[in-house]
């Protein structure tokens, strides 16, 4: 069993969708469980995922911890696909200035 985290710039309920997407019947073809607002659950092939979203104030985004049974290069492999946090010099720039 692995325990990750993550951080990333996206808000917490686009890391659950991506979650069900990567890992849920359309994608690797998981069972899901478990389906809350901060938390989804998965189970199959002999494991088990589950994928746990925080509010991020701090680095104005997400902590996304994953815990993982017999699925850790895939687990791996989805916190490797979220888009890192933003760089304290954007967090920096006005908000207009975040979408040049």
């Amino acid at each position: 069993m692995r325990n990750l985290e993550a951080h990333t710039r996206l808000r917490p309920n686009e890391v659950v969708k991506r979650g069900l997407e990567f890992f849920g019947p359309q994608g690797l073809g998981l069972r899901i469980r478990q389906r809350q607002l901060t938390r989804v659950e998965f189970e199959g092939g002999g494991g088990d995922v589950t994928i746990s979203v925080l509010l991020d104030l701090e680095h104005e985004g997400t902590t996304v911890d994953v815990v993982a049974r017999e699925w850790d290069r895939k687990a791996e492999d989805f916190l490797a696909s979220l888009p890192p946090p933003r760089g304290r010099w954007a967090r920096r720039l006005p908000l207009v200035g975040r979408f040049l």
